[in-house]
């Protein structure tokens, strides 16, 4: 046993190194975060459902409603969309 062995401060050598570990394929992260995308989805569906109601009794033309409801679901999917590409 060397000296450098019971040296937690010890340079570590170049073959006690640990593996390279190769990066995942781009196409095996995408697809699993697109698995969870229904998920996410129904996960800001069922979140928005309260401001759709009080938008409804608060008297919001239903054409606003909408075109606010579908802004936030493209916006919620742009959000979603950063997970994969910051892990890539």
């Amino acid at each position: 046993m060397s000296t450098n062995s019971l040296n937690p401060y010890a340079v570590i050598s170049a073959d006690l190194q640990a593996p390279v570990i190769p990066p995942e394929p781009w196409k095996a992260i995408s697809w699993r975060w697109e698995k969870l995308r229904l998920f996410y989805n129904l996960a800001v569906g069922v979140a928005g459902i309260p401001g759709l109601i009080v938008a409804g009794v608060g008297g919001m033309h239903p054409a606003f409603i909408l075109i606010d409801t579908v802004a936030y679901g493209i916006a919620a999917n742009v959000c979603y969309l950063f997970g994969p590409i910051t892990e890539m």
